[in-house]
């Protein structure tokens, strides 16, 4: 039997490792009708991104959200883990500016290193003149949750001067020259 792909989202024709040949949807696996145990390990069951298109910037010291950089996603399967994958464009003003990134679940602090003055995740120094980066970042987080909860994965960001700013989708000097980030983020079967 073939696989068709309807315009639903809807799956049919699948007899393989313990699935119902038939009709296949992520509300089966909202439901419990199909299991994440009868899923292989690794399998992706849900797949959420936000692409942000628009120019923003900062000269706080303090860590505040990236407005727009964020992505909510409520598992489906208990035990799962959570793939999270950034492109980030990024700008300093100055030279001897550096701009810290930090990726949080909810409030806390995710992919840091283990020891520093200033741990994050990112660090974007500029010297010897202005600079743009386009980072790309991948990181697999094994959190605690209860089926139903929402975790939202998000980007911060501080620079280390406030007489200084950090810019995203924009060089610093030029505002003809515009990119863009995103963060997505996939349920990964347990």
């Amino acid at each position: 039997m073939p696989i068709t792909i309807n315009g639903s989202g809807t799956i049919t024709g699948i007899s393989a490792g313990g699935l119902p040949d038939g009709s296949v949807t992520s509300a089966d696996l909202a439901s419990g009708a199909i299991t994440a145990g009868a899923l292989p390990s690794g399998s992706i069951l849900q797949v959420v991104q936000t692409v942000k298109n628009d120019i923003d910037s900062t000269t706080s010291t303090t860590y505040s959200d990236i407005p727009g950089m964020s992505r909510s996603i409520t598992p489906v399967a208990a035990g799962s883990s959570l793939l999270v994958i950034s492109d980030l464009a990024f700008s300093n003003t100055a030279q001897s500016n550096t701009g810290f990134i930090n990726l949080y679940r909810g409030s806390t602090a995710i992919a840091q290193p283990s020891s520093g003055a200033n741990p994050s995740t990112i660090k974007q120094y500029t010297q010897g003149g202005v600079q743009v980066w386009n980072r790309s970042f991948t990181f697999l987080d094994t959190p605690t949750y209860t089926l139903g909860d929402s975790l939202t994965y998000k980007w911060q960001w501080r620079t280390d001067n406030t007489s200084l700013r950090v810019y995203i989708n924009m060089h610093s000097t030029n505002a003809n020259f515009t990119m863009v980030s995103q963060i997505t983020v996939m349920e990964v079967a347990a």
